[in-house]
């Protein structure tokens, strides 16, 4: 562990010992004071502005990174917060902090403490960044640090330290942090998929199997070994059955989890569609052959996205969407579309999916 980070430029975290840099852990402590900085944990400090307008999946890095770096790396994190670090797709951000206890005594909770030293300037900086359309959301609420949850005995994470690997940090701009301890990948996978619902494994089981392939297959293997029980096994090769690398995103594997719950027939997924000439018109999310029906899930990013949008304003984009949705609407094929909200309000879900004439299963 670093004992004061200064050699980057525009540091995300400033991580202090008390013991070998006490003027450097004063002078962060009166940063604090004065509500220029927060205290994510002991010693571990970040610029009050960067905490505040930093989206939440980077401010749960920040989190994981501050907890390291006060235990000196000796925590070894697990569960979700080990499938976040390997880069594995999750539902939402986790909203705790999952960490191995190195005893079944100090199994357990732990709440944090706030991080705002000063919250009266802290609220003041943050009505002056609502302003921001960006960060609106500052006017209600500020953003808190995540519960501390221990583990001895969860399912498929073992108690050794030697079982742990080291793995980088970093924001989502590639900004790197500090590199911590986590369960191994199989261990990760063999906790997620037994103990979360399908809603939370299968987004992250699509993912590595969309990433690794055939080695999917192995990696499951070796996740399966790990299970005691039968019936942690039978929740994890439910979500290994159900895992599909053709899904694309965290929308789409949920979508496929939902349609499934209310007792739809799956779809195919990604299929190709081409004119009688040979001209690619699209490969769409979803397909129902049955009953020549296109879905199509809209996450918004790509209305949003910089990536996404190529350069293009939103409005280029729609214009794109609506001219390859009348391209792939043809030959009697019908297209349906849903977003977020929608998979939130499942009854009105389903009444979508009735409505177009998306078969149930027998």
């Amino acid at each position: 562990m670093p004992s004061l980070v200064t050699d980057i430029h525009d540091p995300a975290l400033l991580i202090v010992d008390h013991h070998d840099r006490p003027a450097a852990a004063r002078a962060l402590s009166r940063g604090a004071q004065r509500g220029n900085l927060v205290r994510l944990a002991s010693g571990v400090y970040t610029e009050t502005d960067r905490w505040l307008t930093t989206p939440a999946w980077d401010r749960y890095r920040m989190a994981i990174a501050a907890h390291a770096a006060s235990r000196r790396g000796q925590a070894v994190f697990c569960h979700l917060t080990g499938a976040d670090l390997f880069g594995m797709s999750l539902l939402e951000v986790p909203t705790d902090l999952h960490v191995r206890a190195s005893t079944p005594s100090k199994s357990g909770t732990v709440e944090p403490t706030s991080p705002y030293v000063n919250p009266e300037a802290v609220r003041a900086a943050a009505d002056r960044l609502s302003t921001d359309p960006r960060h609106r959301r500052l006017r209600h609420t500020l953003p808190a640090l995540p519960p501390v949850r221990r583990y001895a005995n969860l399912l498929g994470c073992g108690t050794g330290r030697d079982q742990s690997v080291r793995i980088p940090v970093s924001l989502s701009d590639g900004t790197y942090l500090l590199d911590v301890r986590t369960d191994p990948l199989p261990t990760v996978l063999a906790s997620v998929l037994s103990q979360e619902s399908l809603r939370q494994a299968v987004p992250s089981a699509d993912d590595l199997a969309r990433r690794m392939g055939r080695s999917f297959e192995q990696l499951a293997a070796q996740a399966r070994e790990i299970q005691p029980r039968k019936n942690a096994t039978r929740r994890f090769d439910c979500a290994v059955d159900f895992a599909d690398g053709r899904s694309e995103s965290v929308g789409e594997s949920l979508s496929r989890v939902i349609i499934h719950e209310l007792g739809f027939v799956l779809p195919e997924l990604q299929v190709e569609f081409r004119s009688p000439s040979g001209e690619f018109l699209g490969r769409p999310d979803f397909w129902w052959k049955q009953v020549q029906l296109i879905g199509e899930f809209d996450g918004m990013t790509k209305y949003t996205g910089a990536v996404e949008r190529n350069g293009r304003t939103a409005e280029e984009v729609l214009v794109a969407e609506r001219r390859r949705e009348l391209k792939l609407a043809g030959a009697d094929r019908r297209v349906i579309r849903w977003m977020w909200k929608d998979l939130m309000n499942e009854r009105a879900f389903e009444a979508q999916l009735l409505e177009a004439g998306v078969p149930r299963a027998r």
